[in-house]
């Protein structure tokens, strides 16, 4: 069985990101809709989608990983960009160490997915930040 509980403090601050501009949508309904826009949108203005994706595989990582088996054209191109729309430096003050927090969240979260049905998604994810030049804050 995988537990959240784990990462409810690491996440909480994020969440509130994935409905700010648009309402409650249920999770499976609200990734479709980021399907779509990422699909719709040339490669260079997805940097809100592509971290509104990494977001979403923190806090729904189950429903995450559901929606992009379902889409692995999309889940490919989401992760050859990761760098660029999740661990790129950002210049509010406040929002100090979000690449590193993001890098360690996301990771921890593939980590509990290795022995599922979405090991090679999660195998890709793993692989993808670990060859990445950002390091993991502790």
């Amino acid at each position: 069985m995988i537990s959240r509980h784990v990462f409810i403090p690491l996440i909480l601050p994020m969440s509130l990101h994935s409905h700010a501009a648009l309402g409650y949508e249920p999770p499976d309904v609200y990734l479709e809709r980021l399907v779509s826009h990422w699909n719709e949108n040339p490669p260079d203005s997805r940097d809100i989608v592509g971290f509104s994706f990494s977001v979403a595989f923190v806090n729904w990582p189950t429903v995450f990983l559901q929606i992009m088996r379902r889409h692995p054209e999309t889940f490919s191109s989401w992760l050859a960009l990761f760098e660029r729309h999740t661990l790129r430096p950002v210049d509010d003050p406040s929002e100090k160490g979000r690449a590193q927090r993001i890098n360690r969240q996301v990771l921890q979260i593939a980590s509990c997915y290795e022995k599922t049905k979405y090991a090679p998604l999660t195998r890709a994810i793993t692989e993808k930040i670990k060859s990445l030049s950002v390091a993991p804050a502790r």
